[in-house]
């Protein structure tokens, strides 16, 4: 079923008990990518079911004058919560507006 990666993704997956989710997917070149999405912040819910409001990267620049570049840096450094919807990419306003306060 998987790789020559398999013991690397079964430790990712006993590691999401303790710090985020893990998510695997296969693209069409037939292999396995993973997708590690931390949510261990102090204070956050961990869940992104209840991430209601979410940001767009225009609505960010609006609401913090933070350009793309910043955008990108910002979220990478803290590892922001992202989701895309249909090719639009959505930053966790939950987050932002914590780390911006």
């Amino acid at each position: 079923f998987f790789s020559s990666d398999e013991t690397q993704i079964k430790m990712l997956f006993q590691m999401q008990e303790n710090v985020g989710i893990i998510i695997l997917t296969f693209n069409a070149l037939q292999k396995w990518h993973v997708i590690y999405l931390k949510l261990a912040m102090p204070g956050f819910d961990k869940t992104l079911s209840n991430l209601a409001e979410w940001y767009t990267a225009p609505e960010i620049t609006e609401t913090y004058g933070m350009s793309t570049s910043a955008i990108h840096t910002f979220v990478s450094k803290y590892s922001i919560p992202k989701k895309r919807v249909n090719g639009t990419l959505y930053y966790s306003k939950q987050h932002i507006d914590k780390l911006k306060e």
